[in-house]
């Protein structure tokens, strides 16, 4: 099903409208549970109390902004309608006020006049609104950027022809047995340096068993598209299987080959991937021909070797053949 943006904005505002309707019971919850708690402590003074009461109301009404702002996201992953997403901060941006609003109307309800808000306790709530409205924005602008480059790879897939992995910007395992004869053929007869640069993240059934598939296949995107987009220039990256990449490098020598690898390697340790924002490492292995290898058999399996090498002596590491 396909969703306009207006579509989109008016399915938001359904689900936050009801999203504000639960609130008010929310919130009236915590305020009986204080007063209950203010009778059983007759020494606490009323501004302890009305503290009490405005900070429980502010976990309340994150914990609210942020059940709405994990409704937009599903709504948008729904639909696939991140490039339609302009109109859902401004969206979120009224509602967050609404909430604040609700809330201290809430507070202001006392017949006997005990628990009021004073100038501390409504700067606490602006306060609370102005970073709440910063904190939700830059996570929705995280969502709809992350769909976005996700949109695109897919649109790429469809349009680059058979050449692609279905899931990956890369090119596939039949495209990389072919291209590894080609390249080592067109490196021999020139006499040229050929790289091969094999990768593996490190320790990826762990993130399947504890996040779950969905996750694992955002760490496989975002790290492929690493890979693209620092060697895109000097290499042809491919899918090997699995969590195991390729990537060819015509003309580098061994030494160029594991600088490249190695500066990978650091972009993937320092980024925090997927929607639970992971840290993961990878382990890299390099072979060179005619350096290490004379054909393109060898080369394959030299290269195989140094990665099994960096698996075993640590993992988050570059290995050469002949170290």
């Amino acid at each position: 099903m396909s969703l306009s943006a207006n579509d989109l904005e008016e399915l938001a505002e359904l689900y936050l409208g009801k999203r504000l309707l639960v609130l008010p019971e929310v919130l009236t919850r915590y305020r009986e549970q204080i007063e209950c708690d203010d009778r059983e402590d007759l020494l606490r003074s009323d501004t302890l109390s009305r503290g009490i009461l405005v900070g429980f109301f502010n976990e309340a009404l994150k914990s609210h902004c942020r059940q709405s702002l994990n409704d937009l996201i599903g709504l948008m992953r729904a639909f696939n309608t991140f490039d339609k997403a302009d109109g859902l901060p401004g969206l979120l941006y009224g509602h967050v006020d609404a909430a604040a609003e609700g809330m201290i109307a809430i507070l202001l309800q006392d017949e006997s006049g005990s628990i009021s808000l004073g100038s501390s306790e409504r700067k606490r709530i602006t306060n609370l609104k102005t970073s709440l409205k910063g904190s939700l924005r830059r996570k929705l602008d995280e969502e709809i950027n992350r769909g976005l480059r996700k949109k695109e790879q897919v649109d790429a897939l469809e349009s680059s022809g058979g050449d692609l992995d279905d899931r990956l910007p890369l090119n596939r395992r039949g495209t990389f047995d072919q291209d590894l004869i080609d390249f080592s053929n067109k490196a021999l007869q020139k006499k040229e340096s050929l790289s091969l640069i094999m990768v593996d993240i490190d320790h990826f059934k762990k993130v399947n068993d504890t996040c779950g598939h969905a996750v694992g296949d955002e760490v496989l995107l975002e790290v492929a598209q690493l890979l693209v987009a620092r060697s895109s220039h000097k290499a042809k990256a491919y899918r090997f299987g699995g969590e195991e990449f390729a990537l060819l490098v015509p003309d580098y020598s061994t030494e160029e080959a594991a600088g490249l690898a190695e500066r990978i390697r650091k972009d993937i340790a320092a980024s925090t991937l997927s929607s639970r924002n992971l840290t993961i490492t990878a382990s890299f292995g390099v072979a060179c021909l005619p350096d290490q290898a004379a054909d393109t058999k060898s080369l394959l399996e030299k290269s195989d070797t140094a990665l099994y090498q960096a698996k075993h002596s640590g993992r988050n590491r570059v290995c050469s053949a002949g170290e």
